[in-house]
């Protein structure tokens, strides 16, 4: 197994006393979707459709994922794909399987897919950047 591409951001946790750290979910999440975006970039790997993975029974998080995605969104019949898409990078990290494309029918048939608003997408677009101008902003605040 080879790398094809890698990508990082960084992201700031929080000090609120000294010697303390703290590091919220949302930090994660709001870099985990570019940084994605940009090791697939790397990899030369043009990304087509999200296999929702995790609260996937959740359609309100799969129109969230589209909307800012700007790909269409698959939900899978399994409601408890977590499990099954950590079996799944196993199997690829392991080499009992190729990649993740090779696996995506074990994650379980489709039972819907959710495109995306692209009318969504641009208010998800303002409000991170005003969110990152914010937390930029703030961040002296904290250190």
């Amino acid at each position: 197994m080879s790398i094809l591409g890698e990508a990082a951001c960084a992201y700031g946790p929080d000090y609120p006393r000294p010697g303390w750290a703290e590091q919220a979910p949302a930090l994660w999440e709001d870099v985990l979707a570019p940084t994605i975006a940009r090791a697939l970039d790397a990899a030369g790997v043009a990304a087509g459709v999200v296999r929702a993975l995790g609260v996937a029974d959740s359609r309100l998080w799969a129109e969230i994922r589209a909307d800012c995605s700007g790909l269409p969104v698959e939900i899978p019949v399994t409601a408890d794909t977590s499990p099954v898409g950590a079996a799944v990078c196993a199997a690829v990290a392991g080499g009992v399987q190729d990649d993740l494309a090779a696996c995506a029918g074990l994650v379980g048939a489709v039972a819907e897919t959710i495109d995306p608003d692209p009318a969504n997408r641009t208010a998800y677009d303002d409000a991170y950047g005003a969110y990152g101008r914010l937390f930029n902003s703030l961040g002296p605040m904290f250190r």
